[in-house]
């Protein structure tokens, strides 16, 4: 049992969720004060493209603290016995897919703000890749949620660590990878020092996300998974921060 071990004299159990809800608190504060920065400093600015950027950063980083902040307190219902974990799997992910969304939101903002400057061929191209964006996201939320609702379908034993139920935000966070360098390719100074920091988000949202659907294996120490997977969001978070603070060096 985990409970007989301790860490520094403290149970290992006691360490584990300290750990956990410290992680998580961080993350959530960080993002918190991201979303306040980004809205207040884009109600001052006149530059549409501007305020595109800090619209996305913000959206994003509330799809982001809604997707943790419900993902903690829901198993922490779970912890008490309060709901199921089949209940508590079937909110957390519907949710968290509506935070992913959001995500998607900011990532489709800052390729509405580089379409003005590019060419009209190369802005064609980029008006069909945002109806392909959306129409592959929303078919991985309908694949994952057909999974999710139908137990009968689905695994046998649903498990919070199923990587078809991760397969939207895997899915959001390829595309900031791999859109984001591009996008900043196109763009100038604080634009692109953001947008710089918004893609870097991405990559750490993917090795947290592949921790969390086990993509990444188990080290076999659960302080050791928790560090792996929740680290890099508060690393995301961070970034998500400097993306938006490096706006804000322009107002």
């Amino acid at each position: 049992m985990l409970g007989t071990y301790s860490i520094l004299g403290i149970p290992y159990n006691t360490a584990f969720d300290t750990l956990y809800y410290a992680l998580s608190a961080a993350s959530i504060a960080i993002l918190i004060y991201t979303i306040i920065l980004g809205f207040e400093k884009r109600r001052k600015l006149a530059d549409s493209a501007l305020r595109t950027q800090f619209l996305g950063i913000a959206i994003s980083a509330s799809g982001f603290a809604v997707s943790i902040f419900t993902g903690v307190f829901l198993d922490t219902l779970t912890r008490m016995a309060i709901i199921d974990q089949l209940l508590y799997q079937q909110l957390h992910f519907s949710i968290f897919y509506v935070g992913s969304a959001m995500i998607l939101f900011g990532i489709n903002s800052s390729l509405s703000m580089v379409q003005g400057r590019i060419s009209m061929t190369k802005n064609m191209i980029l008006r069909h890749l945002q109806v392909i964006l959306w129409a592959g996201f929303f078919a991985t939320v309908v694949l994952s949620a057909f999974y999710l609702f139908t137990v009968h379908v689905g695994p046998s034993h649903h498990v919070a660590q199923q990587p078809i139920f991760f397969l939207p935000v895997i899915l959001i966070t390829i595309i900031g990878i791999v859109g984001l360098p591009f996008m900043a390719f196109y763009s100038k100074g604080v634009l692109q020092k953001s947008l710089t920091w918004f893609g870097l988000s991405f990559f750490f949202l993917l090795i947290g996300a592949l921790r969390e659907a086990t993509v990444i294996p188990s080290t076999g120490d659960p302080l050791a998974d928790l560090l792996v997977a929740f680290l890099p969001f508060v690393i995301v978070s961070t970034c998500l921060y400097f993306s938006t603070r490096s706006l804000n060096s322009r107002g």
